[in-house]
């Protein structure tokens, strides 16, 4: 890339966001377990990964009410928790979609820019292109406060303890819906603005 000083060509640029935008099929249960269970991660293009994490969500609140016996207020709480991590999902989805076709558009006309480190379309819409590392776009103002019931009723000592290991066992990369609720028991998503960052690997398994 002639515009910018870093190792990503326009053409490795260009093919990223091809892979992240191409047409796909819906992702199945199936599919979606299969990735968590070998990879600890779910990627695929932005109209795969996306719904293919709200799926997840479905899935793992099911078994969760399958396996513990819920109170009224703890069914209210956990189909809360569901429609508030699909409502982010959802509006991280539209962000990113919009934003990489921005980018995209921008590569192929060849009408982008590049100041530092990020590559700025007409419209202003930008990513990070930093040396080697991954592309990837910010997704700002996605915000929301849920909790996940305590199913456990464990002490607050106790819960944190299994907490830590729930999330140990995920860094050495065993996964399941279990070990995820554990991590997540009596903890909130917080409700002040955050801005994250997406990366096009997400959306697209490059070989």
């Amino acid at each position: 890339m002639s515009r910018g000083v870093y190792h990503v060509t326009d053409n490795e640029i260009k093919q990223r966001l091809e892979l992240a935008l191409r047409l796909v099929e819906p992702p199945s249960i199936e599919e979606v377990l299969e990735q968590v269970s070998t990879h600890g991660v779910l990627r695929g293009p932005v109209d795969w990964v996306f719904p293919a994490w709200m799926l997840y969500v479905e899935y793992a609140v099911q078994k969760i009410a399958e396996t513990f016996p819920l109170s009224e207020e703890e069914k209210r709480q956990i189909l809360h928790f569901r429609e508030t991590l699909t409502q982010l999902l959802l509006e991280a989805q539209r962000q990113a979609k919009a934003k990489l076709t921005a980018l995209y558009k921008a590569v192929v006309e060849d009408t982008y820019r590049v100041e530092g480190n990020k590559l700025y379309a007409p419209d202003e819409t930008w990513m990070y292109v930093i040396g080697d590392s991954t592309p990837h776009i910010p997704i700002r103002g996605v915000t929301a406060k849920t909790c996940l019931p305590d199913l456990l009723k464990l002490p607050r000592e106790r819960l944190e303890l299994l907490q830590i290991a729930g999330g140990q066992a995920t860094k050495a990369g065993t996964r399941g819906i279990l070990t995820w609720a554990l991590h997540s028991l009596g903890r909130c998503l917080p409700g002040r603005r955050r801005d994250t960052e997406s990366s096009t690997h997400a959306f697209s398994r490059l070989t």
